[in-house]
């Protein structure tokens, strides 16, 4: 059972721009329960990987709307990858000028970072394809300016691709990441006092089993990895629907989903997001809930919402936060003890 596939029977067509109403959701919920459980990825980073890996071209595009501190938080936990075969490209769009000159004097010091300042402030998905449009990597990676990275991040994001050709996006984990949220999807998952990014991820990998990605239909868009080829048949990202982003890489992920692409989360990655430091929470709310409504109107809006429901219950995802739960909680104990 292929969930894009039973969405395209509610989707909204060219020609008549509504939504289907013939729709059996009861019968539509019990198949998003039998697909789930299929939505299992294997794949291991033997050594005949890393070859491949060193051929790969990486732009990692940070969009940057003042949150001057996360800024440098980020950039500078960038540096500290262990992948080194990428460029960056920060695309500001209307910060204050200290923010802009710091960006502008980072880059004349570093080979590998560029920074695109417009005339005027265009809008988040605007800034983005101007940013991502004409680039030739062989992967992009999408990353929000209020995120901090760490070491193994890239290649735990580039494996599942060398592993099969039809990946077409991937995404981590993280403690405020949408559906990728761990350990807790609802409720308190900022990261303990007594731990790190860095513990988590050693965590993660040490730990890993033969099932380190999930298939996932969605990939929340604080890091967001896709391939150039998906970049070939899906174009970019709707800046007429969604303008000030928040939505927008729902859009996208359906559009390579039918585009015959696979979406995957990496169980292997952690990535951390501070959110809502360029909006604010009260805007970011606001900014959702338009997108949400663009979403239900283009896609169904029962359909949508099942679509969404099948990853937050998704088993490989779920088995990591049961685990990183307990991770938490033994540090804790070992560093009260």
């Amino acid at each position: 059972v292929d969930l894009i596939d039973k969405l395209d029977g509610m989707h909204y067509h060219e020609d008549t721009v509504r939504p289907k109403q013939n729709f059996d959701s009861a019968r539509y919920l019990s198949e998003v329960k039998e697909h789930q459980y299929n939505l299992i990825g294997h794949y291991s980073a033997p050594e005949k990987h890393i070859k491949s890996l060193n051929e790969l071209s990486v732009s990692i595009v940070i969009p940057v709307f003042n949150a001057f501190e996360d800024v440098q938080l980020c950039i500078k936990s960038i540096k500290n990858s262990t992948f080194k075969n990428y460029q960056i490209i920060i695309a500001d769009d209307g910060s204050e000028e200290e923010v802009q000159n710091w960006l502008l004097s980072y880059a004349a010091a570093n080979n590998n970072v560029k920074v695109l300042i417009p005339d005027k402030n265009r809008g988040y998905t605007k800034n983005v394809n101007s940013a991502i449009k004409h680039l030739s990597t062989d992967f992009i990676i999408l990353l929000n300016s209020d995120t901090q990275v760490y070491g193994s991040w890239i290649e735990q994001l580039l494996f599942p691709f060398l592993k099969d050709p039809s990946v077409g996006i991937s995404g981590p984990l993280s403690n405020a990441g949408g559906w990728q949220t761990v350990p807790n999807l609802r409720g308190n998952s900022a990261l303990p006092a007594h731990l790190d990014i860095k513990k988590v991820n050693e965590f993660l990998q040490n730990e890993a089993y033969s099932e380190s990605y999930a298939i996932s239909d969605i990939i929340n868009g604080f890091c967001f990895c896709f391939s150039k080829e998906v970049k070939k048949k899906v174009g970019v990202f709707d800046e007429q629907e969604f303008p000030l982003g928040y939505g927008e890489e729902d859009d996208f992920c359906i559009r390579a989903r039918r585009a015959g692409f696979k979406n995957v989360v990496v169980t292997t990655a952690y990535v951390h997001h501070s959110k809502s430091k360029s909006f604010g929470h009260d805007k970011r709310v606001k900014l959702a809930n338009a997108g949400r409504q663009v979403l239900d109107y283009k896609y169904g809006k029962e359909g949508y919402k099942l679509l969404t429901e099948s990853i937050g219950s998704n088993p490989i995802i779920n088995i990591k936060r049961d685990k990183l739960r307990n991770f938490f909680k033994s540090c804790k104990t070992e560093t009260t003890i």
